[in-house]
């Protein structure tokens, strides 16, 4: 019980950070909830969280998604 918990924590995370990505609000929360989506056992779709975590990261080191962010 206490491990789907822990898990359902973490998909709600992935799933904050990608609203908040959308809405371009909390640039470290987004950057973590990428990181997390790489993360094989934690990420609720295996086959879209590493893509998706790869294409997130990337996109938010760009510098102009970093002032868009500020």
């Amino acid at each position: 019980i206490i491990g789907s918990a822990v898990l359902c924590a973490f998909y709600c995370f992935s799933i904050a950070g990608g609203v908040l990505m959308g809405q371009l609000r909390n640039y470290k929360l987004c950057r973590v909830a990428c990181i997390l989506a790489l993360i094989p056992v934690i990420s609720p779709l295996i086959v879209l969280g590493i893509p998706f975590g790869i294409i997130g990261l990337s996109k938010l080191s760009k510098p102009d998604v970093k002032r868009a962010f500020s």
